[in-house]
């Protein structure tokens, strides 16, 4: 039988915890063991794996496809229980689900078979009012968490009936959006609304939804237990597997306070750590040349790709601040690391633009009618370029000057 200890005791721990959502059967069992592996030793904490459904309503596009690929593999049940049960044995997980898999299935029936394959808890984010009690006596006859996840328009008057029956944690949705929202985020209103949670609960907050790059995910830290993040994920799982497990561990990294972060006071430390940035600058600079203009998904990935690159030479800024030189070989590693920051922060927004203006092209084609459409200029791959010439002037000009013990920069091909 399952417990819910493993997630009681991470989520007591005084630091924010990472977990990484990831939706069953999309791939073949062997793949998904591995991607699970790979996404654990880059620093997930927890696992929250979606069981498909067939009307996700609050999900946006990408995680909808990831549930429609899976749907159509058949095996659902089988597929699930089998990523629940690797899951299980690296980390706390707990299963996303929407009401209708357990109406059809029966919640003791889906109860029983994911606790028996390790599950700390089952997630129905659209639990109806009127099967709450079955569901609560089925989940917890078969020692499963039941998390609720409490909407952000809940009232005060409201909110003890949105949390009876809670077990495990409540879930505080960082935004009103679907998932896979990328805009700003309303922390002030965010940490209110935690805020009150904890004030009608003992219960952990956990918060998700629309927390799109690791800086978001360090500024939402302070007000929950732990952090969810799902469509970065699926969105390289989806088209390019490899950079996942980068992806996780950046948010990994975002999490982590000042204090528990690695520090590199040695200088050919430091120089290395440049150069792994300059390398990945270039494998991203590589992968943007070749970008299908009209792969979404693909374009997608790219921008966590350069968020994620942002970020890393962010975050070598502490350990060159605790430097106790300042000459100027310090202070020209610290313009490295800002042009390197602000260069990839560029790309990102530059490739978000792209992808925006794909999505509305793509729209007024399907518009279009009679008459061939007008697309929008500047085009999409017009806007790839510029990202690309942005890390190619990262590239040629933040790593002009020699450097003591430095690994050489990969030559373009």
């Amino acid at each position: 039988m399952a417990t819910a200890n493993p997630l009681h005791t991470l989520l007591a721990q005084p630091s924010c915890a990472l977990g990484v959502f990831i939706p069953a059967g999309v791939h073949e069992p062997d793949v998904q063991r591995r991607q699970l592996d790979h996404l654990a030793d880059a620093g997930a904490d927890l696992f929250e794996i979606g069981l498909p459904c067939a009307n996700p309503a609050l999900d946006g596009r990408l995680i909808r496809s990831a549930y429609q690929r899976a749907l159509v593999k058949g095996n659902v049940l089988d597929r699930t229980a089998r990523a629940v049960a690797h899951a299980a044995s690296l980390r706390p997980t707990v299963v996303m689900t929407y009401w209708d898999p357990l109406r059809r299935h029966g919640p003791e029936r889906l109860a029983r078979l994911l606790a028996d394959a390790g599950a700390a808890g089952i997630m129905v984010v659209d639990l109806p009012r009127s099967e709450a009690l079955r569901w609560h006596h089925a989940a917890h006859g078969a020692g499963l968490s039941t998390p609720h996840l409490i909407p952000r328009a809940t009232t005060d008057a409201g909110l003890p009936s949105a949390i009876e029956g809670a077990s495990g944690w409540l879930y505080a949705p960082a935004s009103d959006g679907l998932t896979g929202f990328q805009g700003p985020l309303d922390l002030t209103a965010l940490e209110a609304f935690t805020g009150r949670l904890r004030t009608a609960s003992a219960l952990p907050v956990v918060s998700g939804v629309g927390i799109s790059s690791p800086d978001l995910a360090a500024r939402v830290a302070p007000l929950v237990d732990a952090v969810v993040i799902g469509t970065p994920i699926v969105q390289a799982l989806l088209s390019d597997p490899a950079p996942a497990a980068a992806v996780t561990a950046a948010f990994a990294q975002a999490l982590q306070p000042p204090s528990a972060r690695p520090t590199m006071p040695d200088t050919a430390d430091l120089h290395e750590a440049l150069d792994q940035i300059a390398a990945d600058a270039f494998a991203l600079q590589q992968r943007l040349r070749s970008i299908p203009i009209d792969c979404t998904q693909v374009l997608t990935t790219r921008v966590v790709e350069a968020q994620a690159l942002a970020a890393a030479a962010l975050q070598l800024f502490p350990d060159l601040e605790r430097e106790p030189a300042r000459d100027q070989a310090h202070l020209l590693r610290l313009d490295q690391l800002a042009r390197a920051a602000k260069a990839a922060q560029d790309a990102g927004a530059e490739l978000t633009a792209a992808l925006a203006r794909a999505i509305e092209n793509e729209r007024r084609r399907r518009d279009a009618t009679t008459s061939p459409p007008v697309l929008l200029r500047p085009t999409p791959q017009q806007f790839v370029t510029s990202a690309a010439d942005l890390l190619d002037g990262l590239l040629s000009s933040q790593w002009e000057q020699p450097r003591p013990s430095a690994m050489p920069v990969p030559p373009a091909r």
